[in-house]
């Protein structure tokens, strides 16, 4: 389960098509990205232990709001549970955002129904592949709250199947890299690992 918090870094590869100079922008903005959530991390739980006794951390389960009521007061701990929801939010978006690309891209090479591939003409957006997604999603909620009758054990179950599952097809996607490697030696490649094959 503490996979899940480390998860949702992969979000920029999708939408790699539609940035501009992919090859330079995709590795900055990765870059850029994991310096940002490493340092917020880092402060955090910094003040975390700044603020609170060890044995207090040890005990508790809503770290963040502790210790925001601990500094602000009463409403210290509202503040905290909006920010929590707004990160929520946000990591929603970016699933939103970046899921149906990946449909989009398999329905354009013939691994996925073709009708996936449809962009709106009004919108730009890939449409068909949105629907799909939201659909999945719809079924995948309903199997885990009528598996698990506490709303809180089928959260967990959702994350813990979405790390599983991504974990499942990192190692396949960085096996794909030796595989490649050595049966299209020719191959054009736009980015190439740093340090490859130690990396």
């Amino acid at each position: 389960a503490v996979m899940w918090r480390y998860d949702g870094w992969i979000n920029l590869a999708p939408v790699a098509e539609d940035l501009r100079e992919p090859q330079r922008n995709i590795p900055r903005a990765l870059t850029w990205g994991m310096l940002t959530v490493i340092t917020v991390y880092v402060l955090a739980n910094v003040s975390y232990h700044v603020v609170l006794p060890m044995a207090e951390i040890a005990q508790t389960k809503t770290i963040a709001a502790d210790v925001f009521q601990r500094l602000f007061g009463p409403w210290g701990a509202s503040f905290a549970a909006v920010g929590v929801m707004c990160s929520t939010f946000g990591a929603t978006n970016s699933n939103v955002i970046c899921g149906p690309r990946i449909y989009l891209a398999m329905a354009r090479d013939g691994l996925l129904p073709a009708r996936l591939h449809h962009v709106h003409t009004a919108w730009e957006t890939p449409a068909n592949a949105i629907q799909a997604q939201g659909l999945w999603t719809i079924v995948l909620i309903a199997v885990f709250y009528a598996w698990k009758s506490d709303p809180k054990a089928a959260f967990d179950g959702l994350t813990d199947a979405v790390i599983f599952a991504g974990l499942i097809f990192y190692g396949l996607t960085v096996a794909a890299v030796y595989i490649l490697r050595r049966t299209q030696p020719h191959q054009a490649r736009p980015y190439r690992t740093w340090g490859y094959p130690w990396t």
